[in-house]
């Protein structure tokens, strides 16, 4: 994600949230889905994975000379991760109650 991220042109006038969370959605549709997955069923790996973003968020805002604070920018990933596993949920092939009996048991 990160080199997606860096890489992408960046077009005037400038959202930089936005821009991260169109890049994230690019990513996860094309092949991230298994980190949508590894958020919401691996509890151990979710704190990292939610730091991660957030670190990567803060260097690309750092390089384009935007200031956001850190709680924004946690809410944004909360909120875009949010969006992204409803998204995508439909191709992780559990009925409702295996999918219900996964959240329960992690």
């Amino acid at each position: 994600f990160e080199e997606i991220l860096f890489s992408d042109s960046i077009y005037y006038p400038f959202s930089p949230l936005r821009h991260i969370n169109e890049k994230f959605v690019d990513f996860i549709t094309e092949s991230g889905k298994n980190l949508i997955i590894d958020f919401v069923f691996a509890p151990e790996t979710s704190n990292k994975i939610l730091n991660e973003l957030i670190w990567i968020s803060k260097k690309y805002l750092a390089a384009n000379k935007q200031l956001i604070d850190y709680d924004k920018i946690k809410n944004n990933w909360i909120w875009i991760l949010s969006l992204s596993f409803s998204y995508i949920s439909k191709s992780i092939p559990f009925t409702k109650e295996e999918f219900l009996n996964k959240i329960k048991n992690n």
